[in-house]
């Protein structure tokens, strides 16, 4: 009975480190839906045991068998055809194998006479190896599937890496006095240990990924409004527009009754000053920007009188994009955010230059912003706002990277000691 209830144990550790090791590389159609998730992993538990204790005697046989059949179970939760996901089951069955063999190493090599202990201390060293893989697994998890967790800082990574690897030495030392272990009769105490070591790595995982996710959802929320504020905006803008044409179209009919008056008195003088004052007034009041698009004209337009305002030059290339299909939601984003953060940039440089490219070319978006700025601030390779109210701040560029990666679109962001430069492009 002890022997089946270790197995089950450790049969569930590599499902569930299987699982973890398909979803960082696969989309997974049960990512939002516990019970779907809870389903898989117990049928992939449930399957893998079943198999391992009819074929436990044939290896080759029972190896293949388990690759087959968890890429069939995994090929019911995700997207990828049967073949990816035979070559996915049979590098994770590989790295399994590995790390046993890994595992037995450091008994051998830590343990004189191991051969003599084997048989018995075999439950805590197959944990062993569980805990190794599960620490494996995680680390790849982080590498390949960043997106998911970007949340967590490199630093806050390595502190939870701290329970898992704690788990590991915990259980060598275990290992390592395998013969006070055996001669006290502790064998089965310290492998519920052990196993109860490597449920806590996995519920801490679970809950930071918790968090995170928590996270997430605020943040896509406050993405949520500032796109519904935006929006709101810029409308209001362009109806502003409208509004304004209209009320200049009746005051050109009233400027040309004045200067036909003004023609008919033959007063030159009071004819000259007044045309000087109208075409002042339509030179402030008119839109520099008609791209034949009225939501990059609001922004634009905007941001332009914005940045004239604050002595920023604005030199900018723009060409028809009256052809443009990306959701206007996503373009306010994109135009807002960027020209917000290069115009916040210029206010604290002697020399205040934004360049800004937007072109429709061969069916592709190309969005450019260049600016002069006085400090960058970067941690962890990603750029942070210079805001005093830092933690109300700083999602703009993460928020545009979201928007072009829902857009199967490329994002570039760097600078020099002189200037920083962003660069979009997005298909059409």
């Amino acid at each position: 009975m002890i022997d089946y209830i270790q197995g089950g144990v450790i049969v569930l550790i590599e499902a569930y480190c299987f699982v973890l090791f398909v979803d960082s590389l696969y989309e997974s159609i049960c990512e939002k839906n516990i019970y779907l998730k809870l389903f898989r992993l117990l049928l992939l538990t449930g399957c893998s045991f079943v198999i391992s204790s009819c074929l436990y005697n044939n290896v080759l046989l029972r190896l293949a068998v388990l690759v087959l059949v968890s890429s069939l179970i995994h090929k019911c939760f995700n997207k990828q055809s049967y073949i990816k996901n035979i070559v996915v089951s049979a590098i994770y069955i590989g790295l399994i194998m590995i790390i046993d063999y890994i595992s037995i190493s450091i008994y051998s090599t830590i343990v004189p006479n191991y051969a003599e202990y084997i048989e018995v201390i075999q439950p805590i060293i197959v944990i062993l190896s569980k805990s190794i893989l599960l620490l494996v697994v995680l680390i790849i998890k982080r590498v390949i599937d960043r997106k998911n967790i970007i949340l967590l800082s490199d630093a806050d990574w390595l502190k939870f890496l701290f329970f898992p690897i704690f788990t590991v030495l915990v259980i060598i030392i275990i290992v390592y006095n395998s013969e006070a272990v055996i001669n006290n009769e502790l064998e089965l105490f310290l492998w519920v240990i052990a196993c109860g070591l490597v449920g806590i790595d996995i519920f801490v995982f679970y809950y930071i990924i918790d968090i995170t996710n928590k996270q997430k959802i605020i943040n896509e929320k406050e993405l949520l409004n500032i796109q519904a504020n935006n929006q709101i905006l810029y409308f209001e803008r362009i109806k502003d527009d409208i509004d304004r044409q209209r009320s200049l179209s009746h005051e050109y009919n009233n400027q040309l009754e004045c200067i036909n008056t003004l023609l008919s008195d033959n007063n030159l003088y009071e004819l000259k000053n007044y045309m000087s004052e109208v075409t002042n007034k339509v030179r402030h009041d008119s839109d520099y920007i008609d791209t034949n698009n009225a939501i990059v004209n609001a922004v634009i337009n905007t941001k332009y009188h914005e940045a004239t305002e604050k002595d920023i030059t604005f030199i900018f290339f723009i060409n028809d994009l009256s052809k443009l299909t990306i959701d206007s939601d996503d373009l306010v984003i994109l135009l807002a955010n960027s020209l917000n953060n290069a115009i916040e940039a210029c206010q604290n440089c002697k020399d205040r230059v934004i360049k800004l490219k937007i072109v429709l070319v061969e069916n592709e978006l190309i969005i450019s912003v260049s600016n002069t700025y006085n400090n960058v601030r970067k941690k962890n390779n990603e750029y942070l706002t210079t805001k005093s109210d830092y933690q109300s701040h700083g999602f703009g560029i993460k928020n545009m990277e979201r928007i072009v990666d829902r857009n199967d679109g490329i994002i570039s962001v760097k600078n020099d000691e002189k200037q920083f430069y962003l660069s979009i492009m997005i298909p059409q």
